[in-house]
């Protein structure tokens, strides 16, 4: 039983930190997404 309450800790916790990962990378992606286009902008007028 105690190995099994483990086990399910360590598989969330990883999930909590994938989850985080790709929060994380979402929103940088996001963020150079958005300054490409605005630099683009400035640079065609």
């Amino acid at each position: 039983m105690k190995p099994r309450i483990s086990a399910w800790r360590g598989v969330s916790f990883i999930m909590m930190g994938a989850l985080a990962f790709y929060t994380v990378t979402g929103i940088i992606y996001s963020e150079s997404a958005l300054a490409i286009t605005h630099f683009t902008f400035t640079a065609e007028r």
